[in-house]
């Protein structure tokens, strides 16, 4: 999906290898951001609206886009896939206004179903038992859309 937007490497924001309890089960979320100084020259709110139709295309359950008050600027889209284990995808946008100097900023959060099992046993099970605060070494500061994902990328894990 991102390679509809960009197909150029993202900024990570949340990596997405941390599992999360939800309800009775666990999950998974990252971020993805455009890179910094990334303009898609005034056409923001065309690609979004292309964007919303290819999702809609690909089989993604699309939430009513939201509206906001005089001055909010924001384009926002908010979808699902529950068969490709997506709960659920938050695109948002903040149009440049070419004429003020400004750049596209677009943020991706994806949420995975919430699925059985524990958590913790899972997250010791990515990265072995945790003796300390656990770091994220190896977490790449921007990422291709065609990266392998780096699971298991802890030593003791």
């Amino acid at each position: 999906m991102q390679k509809q937007i960009f197909d150029g490497e993202w900024r990570v924001g949340a990596y997405g290898d941390t599992p999360q309890a939800c309800g009775e089960g666990y999950e998974f979320s990252l971020r993805r951001e455009l890179p910094e100084g990334f303009s898609f020259d005034g056409q923001g709110p065309q690609r979004m609206d292309e964007l919303r139709r290819w999702l809609g295309d690909n089989g993604w359950q699309l939430a009513p886009t939201p509206t906001y008050g005089e001055g909010i600027e924001n384009i926002v889209i908010m979808a699902g896939k529950p068969e490709a284990k997506v709960s659920r995808l938050d695109v948002d946008m903040v149009p440049a206004n070419p004429a003020e100097g400004t750049i596209d900023v677009l943020e991706l959060r994806a949420t995975s179903t919430c699925e059985p099992g524990d958590a913790g046993a899972l997250l010791d099970e990515l990265r072995g038992p945790l003796t300390a605060v656990p770091s994220d070494d190896g977490i790449p500061d921007l990422e291709s859309p065609d990266a392998t994902p780096l699971f298991e990328r802890f030593d003791e894990g």
